[in-house]
């Protein structure tokens, strides 16, 4: 019995002691770092050495990674291509299968997007007129006398009477009787200084805005009118009426203000950023709330060159035609700006192959047979379902499109493993 005994404690002893050594062995091993560098096994010719746990890790000399696993030579010929593997890392096929991974080529697009926003209505300023008086004088008659009145072209205002201008009629007549006259002189000096005459006071009726056919009653009546007429300039409505019945007027004082509103402008708010993508000439539609359910499409005229301090917008005028009258001035809309980016063709992915950190957006290349990139990105515009790649991929380059959660998991653990090893 006692002889079992000491057998039985020889032997502890002797696997104590063994696995001691083994585990100094180790530890000796690691401490000493990699074992001299071999180039060459035999006849074969030995390129370089693969991590046995993340392919995509290599080392020019032999080592061990952080179980303590040797690392896998790679020998002439095995490889696929030249150098070491790509960058990333592999999952088995059947993996991806499961994952349900799905790639897309990335593609040079023109990215079409829109920008909504909110605008108001405004009269045309290209076809807002005023009505001045040139003369002194007082209102005698006004024709039109309520503000909003539509009114054409040629249209009579109001009547001044004004002594300025009666005398002046009255010398138009003088010249003219005076032109009849020397037209018999046998001298053309004498027949010329008529004309000039008579084009003389035609011309100071002219000035103060007197019509051809009023200068044409006046010579047919030959007797001047006691009042002028001031007629409208545009087709459109009044919208500013100051003048009065009988009121007194002076040179330049405003009467009329008229609008032509056959077309209106809307100045929208555009965000500062996105600025730079609105450009004069791409189609805008607005809503309102008095047409519900209904379109109406513009044009981009304009893009103003300042931003707005308290808001940080941009005002950008579009105009739209109002043959009918419908669009009034100071009506709040809803606007859409379509934009299409036809000069600026970048590749371009789905939304859903970009992974948003907030400070990072990352896509998944796929470089085929199961391998897989991480990638960082810088973005640019996103439309029509697709985000320009402005810098990270190259058109033709595929992309992953759906379980790129779990790719990045996967990628996530493997880089920790192989982090958590060269320590």
């Amino acid at each position: 019995m006692r002889i079992e005994k000491s057998r039985v404690y020889v032997i502890a002893v002797v696997v104590f002691t063994l696995a001691v050594g083994v585990g100094v062995g180790l530890f000796l091993g690691r401490q000493a770092g990699p074992p001299p560098e071999a180039k060459k096994e035999g006849d074969r010719k030995i390129l370089f050495y693969r991590n046995p746990m993340d392919p995509s890790v290599t080392s020019d000399k032999p080592m061990k990674d952080w179980m303590g696993m040797d690392y896998i030579p790679v020998y002439a010929g095995e490889e696929k291509g030249k150098g070491p593997a790509p960058p990333g890392f592999t999952i088995e096929p059947e993996k991806v299968q499961k994952l349900g991974v799905r790639v897309e080529e990335a593609k040079l697009r023109a990215i079409s997007h829109t920008f909504r926003t909110v605008g108001k209505i405004e009269y045309d300023e290209r076809k807002v007129a005023s009505v001045q008086s040139k003369v002194a004088g007082w209102i005698e008659k006004l024709n039109v006398n309520t503000t909003g009145q539509a009114v054409r072209k040629g249209d009579p205002l109001l009547e001044i009477y004004s002594p300025d201008l009666v005398s002046t009629q009255r010398e138009y007549l003088l010249a003219l009787e005076n032109r009849e006259k020397l037209s018999a002189s046998p001298f053309p000096e004498v027949r010329a200084a008529g004309e000039t005459t008579l084009d003389a006071a035609r011309q100071r009726l002219w000035f103060w805005d007197i019509s051809d056919e009023d200068i044409a009653r006046i010579e047919k009546t030959g007797a001047p009118s006691r009042t002028m007429v001031l007629r409208s300039p545009v087709n459109g409505v009044v919208v500013e009426k100051p003048a009065l019945q009988g009121m007194a007027v002076m040179p330049g004082q405003a009467l009329f203000k008229a609008a032509d509103t056959s077309t209106v402008w809307l100045h929208a708010d555009v965000y500062e950023y996105e600025v730079s993508h609105v450009q004069v000439g791409q189609q805008a539609h607005m809503e309102l709330a008095g047409f519900p359910g209904e379109k109406f499409w513009g044009t981009v005229v304009f893009v103003y060159p300042f931003l707005q301090a308290e808001t940080r917008t941009t005002k950008v005028r579009i105009e739209f035609p109002n043959p009918a009258g419908r669009l009034k001035p100071e009506m709040y809309a809803t606007v859409e700006i379509h934009v299409h980016e036809k000069e600026r063709k970048t590749p371009a992915v789905p939304e859903s192959a970009v992974l948003d950190s907030g400070k990072r957006q990352v896509v998944f290349v796929d470089h085929g047979e199961g391998r897989f990139e991480a990638r960082e990105v810088t973005t640019g515009a996103r439309g029509d379902g697709y985000v320009q790649v402005l810098k990270g991929i190259k058109a033709g380059e595929k992309v992953v499109t759906s379980a790129n959660f779990l790719l990045d998991a996967e990628s996530n653990v493997r880089s920790a493993l192989s982090k958590f090893g060269e320590r």
